[in-house]
């Protein structure tokens, strides 16, 4: 919450109007800031409805029919694609979130932690020279909330998680590993298999 006030407090600066008309709609509406951490996803935009929504550009043309049966034949494509993908993939982590959590290892060299000195060296701070952030590893949470809000370690975790010579793989959220994902997409393909089979 911290850089979200600095953020507004610069917004007041450069547009009265601007700030007034941000402050009538609850912040969890609009910014990072005031979402809810008990979503754990990777995605906070809204990307992934514009992909499905160009992806089905010609069946939103067609009959209702045509366009259910259109939909049914994609989202089974995707499905056995992403089955057979992963099943061949060697890693324990998912790999989209395997090259965020690379990007945030690469980055925890910017960040020098501080352990607070507790006997669970659980408790952090972490500065670049001019931002500082806290961490506490044994509740993953840091206070810039990338950590609670997507489940993968930021940067900042990860510069803590190296001060304790740990893995910060072993503290990404276990739906993004491989064994929660291919259970995900084989129980999808076992309800299709049954609602199918049902008159």
């Amino acid at each position: 919450m911290p850089d979200f006030n600095r953020a507004m407090d610069k917004l007041k600066s450069l547009s009265q109007a601007a700030w007034d008309e941000m402050r009538q709609y609850p912040p969890g509406m609009w910014s990072r800031a005031g979402y809810h951490t008990h979503t754990c996803c990777d995605l906070q935009v809204n990307n992934m409805c514009e992909a499905f929504n160009s992806s089905i550009i010609e069946l939103r043309e067609q009959p209702i029919i045509s366009l259910i049966e259109g939909l049914k034949f994609y989202i089974t494509n995707r499905i056995v694609r992403l089955r057979d993908y992963m099943l061949r993939y060697s890693g324990d982590i998912c790999p989209m979130i395997k090259k965020i959590l690379d990007k945030a290892k690469k980055d925890a060299n910017n960040w020098s932690p501080t352990w607070h000195g507790d006997r669970e060296y659980a408790h952090f701070s972490v500065s670049d020279g001019s931002d500082m952030y806290v961490i506490n590893v044994k509740e993953r949470t840091c206070s810039c909330r990338r950590w609670e809000l997507s489940g993968i370690p930021c940067p900042h975790a990860v510069a803590a998680i190296y001060y304790n010579s740990q893995n910060p793989d072993e503290y990404v959220a276990h739906w993004y590993s491989k064994l929660s994902w291919i259970h995900m997409i084989i129980l999808s393909c076992l309800q299709m298999d049954q609602s199918y089979g049902q008159k």
